[in-house]
């Protein structure tokens, strides 16, 4: 009896009952496959009629001997109504019930990373609703990798579990998958029987053999095989880097482009049959990011694929196809039965056998058909594996088919960087070196290094106005004096002119750091000179007082000077000029001589002083002769006691008055002042001098001053219109020596006012010999200030400029190591003077270096150029050889593994 009961896609019962009317069924079950079923019942059942619609699922039993049991499990697709003679039929069909997972896709991204087996298959089962899945615990917690990308969720098991040597099929349940290795006897033995008896009969164990044929298929057999995952060529992933050892050990060989290729292999086939090599392609098969774990991870996983592919396929392919009767139970895809057939033919030289086998065999596929009799017919094979038929292949050709960029395909890329950078002791030249999740492998990286001189095109710019100021005081300062040599003495002509100040101008400076000036040999001086210029007024107030310290001078070579023609310097209604003086001291002494000079002067004047002053000396010892005794003197020197003697005039400018002096007997005896010692001063009262036309003749003679203070109370020269007339003159100077100790000028407070004035200078001639000007270590301090620039322009000057320096002394640094030695073999580049480097870098060090930087290759780089000394411009070139990956990896979301 064969009955259906019809079931709606959720799976609720449909209808008051099964349909029953059913002239025949047939169900057609295949290891790690969907099967297919058909089935025919009369048109005339109203309820099959109504029932029998598509999509609706349907579950077929048939009663045998005593026994039902479930013959199928399908969806119905196909309705067909069909008239014969013999009425009308209606006819189903469709896929069995695995079908329902070909219409659950795992979507995109769906990574598993050493996950078990158990896991992987709970999570890709739970894509389907209501459906359970049964893992072997014998394999439950091998830990696989893999990634899928856009496939059903049939079809990602159809990739998981033959790579790995495990299969599936459905279960004893309602919408159960099963997963194991599976191998399993079944409990049936299949015999030829030629005579039946009731024993045999009434065995359940025994099923009767009532056809059988043999197909034995060594074309697709091989025992060496080089195995390839994902990639294409160089890209491609390898057995490099699996730990795998058993059931094959890994061997290589250097192939014909000198690149070590891997294989595996089976000596016992290879002793049978000879040696048949081939490449196997698993595509599926690749690395889910550029990790070394990941790497090692792919290479294990495509090591299982090929050992499993390698054990089915190293011996011939024998497969039967068996017609059974008097089957009682379900016989289970996967698992093995006992086939004892033994068949022989008679020749002319007599009976030959043509069947003799006795073994267990895989059961690969189960077709059972119910009619008028129950027969179920079998594939059985010698190892695990379907035949491979046309169908097959075309079958898989069609699963194979892909969205394009689903999987992380692979590909060799290059990729040339060139930077340009100028580089110097204190200026290093950095470039920057990424690596993303796109790479997968480096090849290797190529590093070429050039230097050359630093190179302009062009000179000076325009500008637009512009102001610069300076905040706050600067200062800058000279380490050890100098010395600036004029070698020559050439006149230099003045063309006669007039040099005029219009108005008052001012130069003011309040308080400011002192400037200190140091000349010559003289010991370093207290602060220095601060000078303020300008037309009209210059002013100071409250000025630290300014000291200036020089030693000795350089002797000035014999000159003249002279002026031709006459000039005047006239000042009309000057102002008063009221300066207020301190104390001017000198510490030391001097000396100035001078021979043959002769000054002359024409015409005669008045100089009149103002007020009076105190002179003041600070140390030392002297006094001055008054008279020396010369009249009235005897024959023998001696001084007639009680002559008289007149002085000049009084103290004070008074009465001349005759004063007795009382000298005792003795010989020559002159009048001196009373000595003075320490410090002291002399007072000066207001005076004038006359002075009338004379000359001066001064011979050859020194000036020898000794250590003396000279004190200046505050006083004011009032100066009214006058006018400086100066005759054509001629000064001639000899070679002499001023010899000026250190000293110090102290200038208090004080202001100089100069009103508006000309000067007229005739054409005269300047005549500098050869000298020396010797500077001392000094400083200059320069007040807050600012600088204003009008508008202008400079001209542009082309051309090409190259500099003479280069960078010696070079070093390359990775991530701030030092990797000159690593990556050149020394430790400098360009160690002499003027060499330029044009050098490339160990490629595979640098490659190996990039993997073993901290933080892996997935990062920024930054390659460094240093250089010890000298600047330049420096080029580099970077090639990179590498695999990479065309998608990105998973984001890090729920369910999905990231490394």
């Amino acid at each position: 009896m064969i009955y259906a009961d019809i079931f709606d896609a959720s799976g609720n019962r449909l209808g008051d009952g099964p349909v029953v009317n059913i002239i025949s069924a047939s169900a057609t079950c295949a290891l790690d496959a969907a099967g297919d079923w058909n089935m025919s019942c009369r048109a005339n059942d109203k309820r099959a009629l109504d029932l029998l619609q598509s999509e609706r699922r349907v579950n077929v039993y048939v009663e045998n001997a005593g026994e039902t049991r479930r013959v199928i499990q399908g969806i119905i697709r196909k309705r067909v109504v069909v008239e014969s003679s013999a009425g009308v039929v209606l006819q189903v069909s469709g896929p069995d019930i695995l079908d329902e997972l070909k219409r659950r896709n795992v979507l995109l991204g769906r990574g598993f990373v050493n996950q078990t087996l158990r896991e992987i298959c709970r999570e890709l089962i739970g894509l389907a609703p209501g459906w359970t899945i049964e893992v072997d615990n014998a394999i439950a917690n091998n830990r696989l990798n893999m990634r899928l990308d856009g496939v059903s969720v049939l079809k990602a098991f159809q990739e998981l579990f033959p790579r790995y040597g495990y299969h599936f099929r459905l279960g004893t349940t309602d919408k159960q998958l099963q997963v194991g290795r599976f191998g399993s006897a079944s409990g049936y033995r299949a015999h030829a029987i030629r005579w039946y008896t009731e024993e045999l009969i009434e065995n359940e164990e025994l099923v009767l053999v009532q056809q059988l044929s043999e197909e034995l298929d060594t074309e697709n057999l091989v025992n060496r095989l080089y195995l390839q995952g994902a990639g294409e060529g160089t890209a491609a992933l390898t057995l490099q880097g699996a730990t795998r050892t058993s059931p094959y050990s890994i061997q290589s060989l250097t192939g014909p482009n000198g690149e070590t290729q891997r294989y595996i292999e089976d000596t016992q086939s290879i002793a049978s049959y000879g040696r048949i090599e081939k490449f196997a392609q698993f595509k599926e098969i690749g690395a889910l990011s550029n990790s070394s774990a990941d790497i090692r991870h792919a290479a294990n996983a495509l090591y299982d694929a090929g050992s499993a592919h390698l054990s089915r396929y190293a011996q011939p392919y024998r497969n039967y196809r068996v017609i059974l009767r008097g089957v009682k139970r379900t016989l289970r895809i996967g698992d093995t039965i006992h086939l004892d057939y033994k068949a022989q033919v008679e020749t002319e030289d007599g009976a030959a056998r043509y069947f003799d086998l006795r073994g267990d065999f895989w059961i690969m596929e189960c077709a059972d058909s119910v009619g008028s009799d129950v027969l179920t017919t079998l594939t059985v094979a010698n190892v695990d594996r379907p035949p491979d038929t046309a169908a097959t292949r075309v079958q898989a050709a069609i699963e194979s088919v892909q969205a394009r960029d689903l999987k992380p395909s692979l590909s060799t890329n290059t990729r040339t960087f060139v930077y340009e950078a100028p580089v110097s002791a204190s200026t290093p030249a950095r470039f920057p070196l990424r690596f993303s999740d796109a790479t997968r492998e480096l090849l290797r990286v190529n590093l070429y290094l050039k230097t050359r001189p630093l190179t302009v095109n062009a000179t000076a710019v325009s500008a637009a106005d512009a102001t610069t100021s300076g905040d706050g005081g600067g200062q800058t300062s000279s380490e050890g004096g100098s010395t600036t040599t004029s070698n020559g003495g050439a006149a230099s002509p003045s063309v006669p002119g007039t040099t005029s100040a219009s108005g008052g101008g001012g130069t003011s400076q309040a308080g400011g750091t002192p400037t200190t000036s140091s000349s010559g040999a003289a010991s370093p001086s207290v602060p220095g000179t601060t000078s303020a210029s300008g037309g009209g007024g210059t002013s100071q107030a409250g000025g630290t007082p300014t000291t200036s310290s020089s030693g000795a001078a350089s002797p000035s070579v014999p000159g003249t000077t002279s002026a031709s023609g006459g000039g005047g310097t006239s000042l009309a209604g000057g102002t008063p000029t009221t300066s207020s003086s301190g104390v001017l001291s000198a510490s030391g002494g001097a000396s100035t001589s001078a021979s043959n000079s002769a000054i002359t002067v024409s015409g005669g004047g008045t100089t009149s002083r103002s007020g009076g002053g105190d002179t003041s000396q600070s140390g030392g010892n002297h006094r001055h002769l008054v008279f020396e005794a010369q009249k009235n003197r005897e024959p023998n020197g001696v001084i007639t006691v009680g002559q008289v003697y007149r002085s000049a005039s009084s103290v004070g400018g008074g009465e001349s008055q005759d004063f007795l002096l009382a000298i005792g007997s003795g010989s020559h005896i002159n009048l001196w002042t009373h000595g003075a010692s320490g410090s002291h001063s002399h007072g000066t009262r207001s005076h004038s001098h006359g002075l009338p036309d004379h000359r001066h003749t001064i011979s050859a003679h020194t000036h020898v001053t000794r250590a003396h203070t000279h004190t200046i109370l505050p006083h004011s020269h009032t100066i009214g219109n006058h006018s400086h007339q100066l005759r054509v003159h001629d000064h001639d100077i000899p070679g002499h020596t001023h010899t000026i100790l250190p000293h110090s000028h102290t200038i208090g407070n004080h202001s100089h006012q100069l009103d508006v004035h000309d000067h007229g200078i005739p054409g005269h001639t300047h005549t500098i010999r050869t000298h020396s000007h010797t500077i001392g270590n000094h400083d200059h301090t320069v007040d807050d200030h600012t600088h204003s620039v009008p508008g202008h322009s400079h001209g542009v000057t082309f051309g090409l400029r190259e500099d003479t320096q280069l960078p010696r002394n070079v070093t390359v640094r990775l991530n701030n190591n030092d990797r000159t030695t690593l990556l050149f073999d020394r430790a400098q580049l360009a160690t002499g003077a003027r060499q330029r480097i044009n050098a490339s870098g160990n490629s595979g060090a640098l490659a190996n270096q990039l993997y073993q930087e901290a933080g892996g290759l997935r990062q920024e780089h930054t390659l460094e150029v240093r250089c010890a000394s000298g600047q330049g411009t420096v080029e580099v070139t970077i090639e990179i050889f590498e695999i990479t990956q065309a998608i990105a990896l998973p984001l890090n979301t729920a369910n999905v593994i990231i490394t």
